[in-house]
């Protein structure tokens, strides 16, 4: 059977899986963050497979107007929309701070791997700002050849939030080459290590 098919299977049996173990947690942090005031799941146009855009869902870990904060700070030139992630930022919120450490605020991707939109291994999705910029120095139709994920090369890389853009799409280019269950499987076995321990960030 082609990889790619059992690999869809494969995506659509764990996600389920994750989705029945994680219900609970999922179920309370919903209620904390809507309780907290506005929406708790935040929604954002990405780019998926053969380039199609999809909305890839989070739970809310910032302040209600980040995006538009982050646009004037990008505007002016104080922050570099492909520059390193600051976990200091902080439009984060409370509450944020902690589902992105323990990377709960990932867990309603599950939903989006159940629609098709996303594989549980994989290059991380762009939105259209980063695809626009990093068509200057990589391959894009190359990046958009294989269906994005929820962890990859990078996010189970040692201090994964100091890495220069270029150096995690470096990566991403990496599995492209080399995606083969083997990968896959030693990627999500390491993934699951780095939430236990809350290592990595």
């Amino acid at each position: 059977m082609d990889y790619k098919i059992t690999k869809r299977v494969l995506s659509i049996v764990l996600s389920v899986l994750l989705i029945i173990i994680t219900s609970p947690i999922m179920l309370v942090t919903y209620l904390l963050i809507q309780i907290s005031g506005g929406n708790a799941v935040y929604t954002q146009d990405r780019v998926g497979i053969n380039g199609e855009k999809f909305k890839i869902y989070k739970f809310r870990s910032m302040v209600k107007n980040s995006d538009s904060i982050l646009e004037k700070r990008i505007s002016s030139g104080e922050v570099d929309v492909l520059g390193v992630k600051d976990k200091n930022d902080d439009r984060i919120t409370k509450i944020g701070k902690i589902i992105r450490t323990t990377s709960i605020d990932e867990l309603p991707q599950l939903f989006n791997i159940l629609k098709g939109d996303m594989a549980i291994v994989g290059p991380r999705p762009l939105n259209e700002n980063e695809t626009e910029r990093i068509s200057k120095f990589l391959d894009i139709e190359k990046k958009n050849s294989i269906r994005p994920g929820l962890v990859c090369y990078w996010q189970v890389t040692k201090n994964k939030n100091d890495m220069l853009f270029e150096e995690r799409m470096a990566l991403d280019m990496k599995y492209i080459d080399e995606v083969s269950p083997i990968v896959d499987i030693k990627i999500f076995i390491q993934a699951i290590r780095v939430v236990l321990s809350l290592g990595n960030h």
